[in-house]
């Protein structure tokens, strides 16, 4: 499982740079790995399976917008999911 979250981590960091911070991390009920960023504006979560998918949501909290992969899939994250953790990131002032 390390590979895969450091696999994510690597893609996450190389698009979003100097600005990532770090997620709110658990197991869901399925016992699927989550990173989460939460801000007052923002969520955004990816969950992490054991083969290599990853199924992710966002929800901006000020418009109601939000989006998703209709399940799990082996691609690229989606640009929009980076952009929302970007923002989410730039909003985690003084987080690590």
């Amino acid at each position: 499982m390390n590979y895969l979250l450091s696999g994510t981590w690597k893609e996450l960091s190389d698009k979003i740079k100097w600005n990532l911070k770090s997620p709110r991390v658990d197991l869901t009920d399925e016992d699927v790995l989550r990173f989460a960023w939460s801000t007052d504006s923002i969520y955004a979560e990816i969950e992490i399976h054991e083969d290599g998918s990853r199924e992710w949501f966002c929800r901006n909290r000020i418009t109601s917008e939000y989006f998703g992969s209709s399940g799990p899939e082996k691609s690229e994250l989606n640009i929009e999911l980076i952009k929302m953790i970007s923002i989410a990131c730039s909003e985690m002032v003084g987080e690590e």
